[in-house]
């Protein structure tokens, strides 16, 4: 019998229905399966900082022309290093900060005892930069806690006041600490990244050109902010928190470039 107006429509008009949910679900299936294959091309397209391959920057690269004042490879013999700084906390205990050289490489471990942030850090040349500069350093997150980092460090006058460009395993931090008793103001608070490679060196970068500061890690940008005074030296540094576990950071090819 044929369909009738109440029928559901004739068999013609099933199989048309039928198709087209047939092409609309292969359209769907393949742009599923592009996006899979081309995620990482498709993140780092708009920009997103989970970004892991393709596109690298090309600012992240010191300016034709900038000279080069300071440049460590670390090729020294194995051994400690004068970094014997110590911190008393409120209870009593110790927060103690070392430094060697091991396989061509810059050590730094550092424990904190209480719920204050410790960093130690070194520098290879005590050079002060002005508002523009290019600090460059290949960094590996050898082991700590997850409060622990390993920064790059600018705009540095003294323990109390400093810009960081700080990693960790798998996340980032730009923070400032201006001097003026307001610890540790976060530019960007910790953000995890896929563009950080755990387990192994990482190039960071920080470049700054007039008031503006770009952050980059492996030759991605990751982060800008402008920041009107950069006056002091450059260092690198390890930094813990809360936990009582030991920070290590491995630093080589450290590089100061200036206009």
């Amino acid at each position: 019998m044929a369909g009738g107006p109440g029928s559901g429509g004739s068999g013609h008009d099933i199989a048309r229905k039928s198709y087209i949910v047939a092409i609309v679900s292969a359209v769907l299936a393949a742009a599923a399966i592009l996006v899979a294959v081309y995620e990482d091309e498709i993140r780092c397209f708009v920009g997103a900082a989970s970004c892991t391959k393709g596109r690298i920057d090309p600012t992240a690269e010191p300016p034709a022309g900038w000279r080069l004042v300071s440049a460590n490879a670390f090729d020294h013999p194995d051994g400690p290093i004068g970094l014997g700084d110590e911190w008393r906390c409120p209870n009593g205990s110790m927060s103690h900060g070392s430094g060697s050289f091991s396989s061509s490489r810059l050590v730094l471990q550092i424990r904190s005892n209480c719920d204050y942030t410790y960093q130690v850090g070194y520098s290879s040349k005590e050079a002060s930069t002005g508002a523009e500069l290019y600090l460059g350093a290949d960094v590996e997150f050898v082991s700590g806690p997850s409060d622990g980092y390993c920064a790059l460090l600018f705009g540095y006058v003294d323990s109390e006041h400093w810009y960081a460009f700080k990693i960790s395993r798998d996340a980032f931090e730009v923070t400032q600490n201006d001097g003026m008793g307001s610890n540790h103001i976060r530019l960007d608070d910790r953000r995890p990244s896929a563009v950080i490679i755990d387990g192994a060196p990482n190039r960071m970068a920080v470049l700054s050109s007039g008031s503006e500061v770009s952050f980059y890690i492996n030759r991605r940008l990751v982060a800008k902010h402008s920041i009107s005074n950069l006056a002091g030296i450059t260092r690198v540094g390890a930094q813990a928190a809360n936990f009582r576990d030991v920070v290590r950071c491995a630093f080589d090819n450290v590089e100061l470039l200036v206009p």
